[in-house]
C-alpha cells in the first residue's frame, strides 16, 4: 500500500478568533484538494525558526514539516524538502502536487502574471507550468535583475549555485522576488560541515525556514493539509470568563455522539463518526478547545485508557481507543503550551507527580558545545542533536517556561520534555501511548513548552554549534534527581535521591547519561562508583574502535517500559526495557561481575563503520565488542558468555554451514559469521582489527569503497596486511566474494590456513 498524503479545503479563517490578518493572504496556498502518493520518496525536515516562517504540509505523523513557506523582508519563499517536487517522474505528476505547486507559485508572486524563471536545475517544471497557463523560460541567477520574472524556481543541492550565483539569487529575493526551491537536504548534509552555509539554508534562513541536515520526514501514513495552527489558536483552552467556546464543527459533533453512546451496534455508523472525529486534526480557531473538552469526556467515559503490559492496547482491536489515542497525540504534539490537558495514563507512565510538589525556577550552565559521534557509524546517530540534562521535570500538562540568551534564539536548539522518542507505531501492541516526547525549537529568548504525559527536561543542542556555557533558566517544572559525575557531591545526591517527588532520574558524566526511574536510584548511595564503571565501558567500547573519547559526546541510555524495537536497542540513545536491563544498570556490582551481553551488544552497533561492513553483518560485528567488553574489562573469557560462542556450538554452526553447501548469500550471518571473526582473532589477537578499524576511520574520501564488492576487496585486503598474512584463502573458503585483484594483491604475502576450516577446502 503506498503512502498517501490527504489535501484538503482550509476553509474560512475568522480573524475575530485571533487569526492574524496576514494570514487571510496565505490561505489560498491550502485550496488544493485530493490525494496524492510520495511512493519511495523519503522527504527531509524544514524547521520553523522564525516568525515569519509558516508550515504548509507535515508529514503523516503529524511531526516533521516537508513544505513550508514564509516572508523575507520584500520577497518570499516557499520550500519542498525533496527534489521529486520539481523534477520530472516525480510528486509533480500528481494533480494535488502541482495544484499545491501553483497555488504557491501564486502566492510568492503575489498573484502577478509575470514570467516564472527557471534555474537549469528546475527546467523539468517548464511543461507543467505551462499546463497552468504560466509562460516560463530559462533565467540566469546573473539575469535575475534585469528579467525580473515573477517567481524563480529552483533545485538546491551542493553543485546547483556557485556562491556569486547564490547572491544573485538573495538580492532578487531582498528586492521583493519570489523563490520555490527544493531540495533533499539529508542527502546533501555530509558535504557541509556547517550546514547554515549550505545554498538551500542561505536561502531559507531570511524567511525563518532552515533545512534540517540530519532528519527525516515520515512517508507511512496518510495526513490531512496543516494549517499553521499557532498562528491564530487562542492561548488557553477558555475564554476570560472560564467557558469552552461552544462549537457545532462535525468533528466535535462526532465526539460528542460517541460519548453518548460509545458502543454503537451499527459498525457503519460508528466508523462514520470515528472517520469524523479523526479530520479533528485541521480543526482551528474555537472549534479547538470544544474538541479537547469532548475529547477528554470520551475518554473519561471509557474509565481512562492507560496502556500496560499486563492491558496492552493492540492496534485496530477497539477503533475508538485507537481514534483517542490518535488525537490526543496529535494535538499533544502540534498545539501551543499549556492547551492540551493531562491524559489519564500519565499518572501510570511515566508516572504521578504529587499535586504538592513544589514548582521551582532554576538557574543552570548549559554546555552549547557540539561534539557528536564518529561519522559514518552505522546506528550511532552520529549526526543527532546532543541532548542535556537539565535536572527539572514538566508535570503532565503543565507550561515549562525557558529563558536563554539572545544569541542563542533561532540557531536550531530545541528543548524536550521527555526522554525517548521512540515510537510505537510498528508494535503489534502497546504497553505505553505511541509517541511520549514533545520537541519545540528555541527560536526566541523565552520559550514555553507542555507535554500532556509529563516528562524530563532536556536542551538539543545543534550540530557544530560551539557557542560555549550560557546560563539559562527554567521555571515550572519540579526538581528530578541529577547526579553529574565530578560535580555532584555525595551530600547532595543523599538529598536529591531520599526527597524529589519526580518519578524519573538522570545520572551523568562526561561518557554517558543513564536515565532511570527514580525508583531505582532511592539506594544507590555510590553513584561515583557506578558511573566510573560507566565510563569504563564506553572508554573500552572506544578502544576497540581506536577512537579518543575525549572528542566524543556522551552516550545515552534511556530504559522505557516498551521500545521502538527489540528489548534493547541501539542509537541515540540506546534504549532498554525497564525491569532486569534497568535495574543492572544502576547495580555496579552485578554488572561488574556479571557483565550484560545485551548492552555491550548495542554499544557495539554504534561503533560499526559502514564502510568495512561485510554482506548480513550488521547483527555480527557489533558483537566483537561483547566479547572484548567481556575478556578485556569484565574478565569472562568468551566461553562463559553468551551460549552461541560456546566451543560446542561455534563447531556445530560451522560444521551445517559447510555441510549445506556453504551458501554465503542465503547462511553466511549472525553466528556463522561471528565464528568468521572470531577465528582470525583467536589467531592474530585484537591488534589487527584495532589497526584496520583505524584506517578506515582515517580514510579520506577519495579512497572510501563505494559498492559491496569494493568494502569485500578492501576489507580482505586490509586486514591480511594488518595480520602479514594472506587471508583471502580463508576466506574463499567462507565463499565470500571477492575480485581477482585481491589475490594479486596479496600474493606476497604467505597464505593463512586455519586448520578450523581447512577440511571444508
Amino acid at each position: 500500500m503506498r503512502p498517501e498524503i490527504r489535501l484538503t479545503v482550509l476553509g474560512l479563517l475568522l480573524v475575530s478568533f485571533g487569526l492574524p490578518v496576514w494570514s487571510q493572504d496565505r490561505a489560498p496556498i491550502w485550496s488544493a484538494k485530493g490525494v496524492f502518493s510520495l511512493e519511495k520518496c523519503v522527504p527531509g525536515e524544514i524547521e520553523i525558526r522564525g516568525k515569519n516562517g509558516f508550515p504548509v504540509l507535515k508529514d503523516g505523523k503529524g511531526e516533521s514539516v516537508f513544505v513550508a513557506a514564509g516572508s523575507s523582508g520584500k520577497g518570499r519563499v516557499a520550500a519542498f524538502s525533496h527534489g521529486s517536487f520539481v523534477k520530472r517522474g516525480g510528486t509533480l505528476d500528481q494533480k494535488p502536487v502541482a495544484d499545491l505547486l501553483e497555488n504557491l507559485i501564486n502566492w510568492v508572486s503575489r498573484n502577478e502574471q509575470h514570467l516564472i524563471g527557471l534555474h537549469a536545475s528546475a527546467s523539468d517544471l517548464a511543461p507543467h507550468l505551462q499546463k497552468m497557463g504560466k509562460a516560463a523560460e530559462p533565467i540566469l541567477p546573473q539575469d535575475l535583475k534585469q528579467k525580473k520574472p515573477g517567481a524563480y524556481c529552483l533545485f538546491s543541492d551542493d553543485k546547483s549555485l556557485d556562491p556569486d550565483q547564490l547572491e544573485f539569487v538573495l538580492d532578487y529575493i531582498d528586492q521583493g522576488g519570489g523563490v520555490i526551491l527544493a531540495t533533499t537536504p539529508w542527502a546533501f548534509s555530509n558535504r557541509y560541515p556547517d550546514f547554515d552555509q549550505s545554498p538551500g539554508n542561505r536561502i531559507l534562513t531570511r524567511a525563518g525556514l532552515y533545512f534540517s541536515p540530519n532528519r527525516y520526514a515520515s512517508n507511512q501514513l496518510p495526513v490531512p493539509v496543516v494549517r499553521p495552527i499557532e498562528s491564530f489558536l487562542p492561548s488557553e483552552r477558555t475564554w476570560e470568563d472560564g467557558t469552552v467556546p461552544l462549537s457545532t464543527h462535525p468533528s466535535v459533533e462526532a465526539v460528542r455522539a460517541l460519548i453518548k453512546n460509545k458502543y454503537v451496534d451499527d459498525v457503519e455508523t460508528q466508523q462514520k463518526l470515528i472517520a469524523e472525529m479523526l479530520q479533528g486534526k485541521s480543526l482551528g480557531g474555537p472549534d479547538i478547545p470544544a474538541y479537547l473538552e469532548a475529547l477528554q469526556q470520551l475518554n473519561g467515559s471509557l474509565g481512562g485508557i492507560k496502556p500496560s503490559r499486563r492491558n496492552p492496547v493492540v492496534p485496530g482491536k477497539f477503533p475508538i481507543v485507537d481514534a483517542i489515542i490518535e488525537m490526543e497525540t496529535h494535538f499533544n504534539l502540534t498545539l501551543p503550551a499549556g492547551m492540551m490537558y493531562s491524559v489519564p495514563a500519565a499518572d501510570d507512565f511515566p508516572g504521578k507527580v504529587a499535586p504538592f510538589a513544589k514548582e521551582i525556577r532554576k538557574k543552570l550552565t548549559l554546555n552549547c558545545n557540539f561534539k557528536g559521534w564518529a561519522p559514518q557509524r552505522n546506528a550511532g546517530g552520529w549526526n543527532a542533536k546532543e541532548i542535556r540534562p537539565t535536572g527539572v521535570y514538566a508535570s503532565p500538562g503543565k507550561t515549562v517556561t525557558l529563558i536563554v540568551p539572545e544569541e542563542l534564539a533561532a540557531k536550531g536548539y530545541e528543548i524536550i520534555i521527555g526522554s525517548y522518542g521512540g515510537g510505537l507505531q510498528n508494535r503489534k501492541s502497546w504497553h505505553r501511548y505511541p509517541r511520549l516526547q514533545v520537541t519545540k525549537p528555541i527560536r526566541d529568548v523565552e520559550t514555553r513548552i507542555s507535554n500532556a504525559f509529563g516528562g524530563l527536561v532536556g536542551i538539543r543542542i545543534p550540530r557544530n554549534a560551539s557557542d560555549g556555557d550560557r546560563e539559562i533558566y527554567l521555571s515550572g517544572g519540579i526538581a528530578a534527581p541529577l547526579y553529574q559525575h565530578g560535580v555532584t557531591s555525595l551530600a547532595d545526591w543523599e538529598t536529591q535521591r531520599k526527597t524529589s517527588l519526580a518519578p524519573w532520574a538522570e545520572l551523568a558524566s562526561d561518557r554517558i547519561i543513564i536515565t532511570v526511574p527514580s525508583d531505582h536510584i532511592h539506594d544507590l548511595e555510590k553513584p561515583d562508583e557506578l558511573m566510573e564503571l560507566w565510563n569504563q565501558i564506553i572508554e573500552k567500547s572506544a578502544e576497540l574502535a581506536m577512537l579518543d573519547r575525549n572528542y566524543y559526546r556522551a552516550e545515552r541510555i534511556v530504559f522505557d517500559r516498551q521500545t521502538a524495537a527489540g528489548s534493547l536497542h541501539s542509537g541515540y540513545p540506546v534504549c532498554g526495557h525497564i525491569g532486569e536491563h534497568s535495574l543492572l544498570a544502576v547495580n555496579p556490582d552485578k554488572l561488574k561481575n556479571d557483565g550484560f551481553w545485551g548492552f555491550f551488544h548495542e554499544y557495539g552497533h554504534n561503533h560499526q563503520h559502514s564502510l568495512w561492513a561485510l554482506p548480513n553483518t550488521v547483527e555480527t560485528t557489533c558483537n566483537l565488542w561483547s566479547v572484548y567488553l567481556y575478556e578485556e574489562l569484565i574478565g569472562k573469557p568468551r566461553t562463559q558468555t553468551h551460549g552461541a560462542i560456546s566451543p560446542l556450538t561455534r563447531l556445530q554452526t560451522r560444521k551445517k554451514y559447510f555441510s549445506t553447501g556453504a551458501d554465503f548469500e542465503k547462511d553466511w550471518s549472525m553466528w556463522t559469521a561471528l565464528d568468521t571473526y572470531l577465528l582470525i582473532q583467536e589467531e592474530f589477537g585484537w591488534e589487527p582489527y584495532q589497526q584496520v578499524f583505524a584506517e578506515y576511520h582515517n580514510l579520506p574520501e577519495d579512497q572510501w569503497p563505494k559498492t559491496q564488492p569494493e568494502k569485500n576487496d578492501q576489507w580482505v585486503i586490509r586486514l591480511s596486511k594488518a595480520c602479514g598474512m594472506n587471508l583471502a584463502p580463508y576466506w574463499k573458503i567462507w565463499n565470500l566474494p571477492m575480485s581477482d585483484h585481491v589475490h594479486r594483491e596479496l600474493n606476497d604475502l604467505p597464505a593463512w590456513h586455519c586448520p578450523a576450516v581447512a577440511q571444508w577446502k
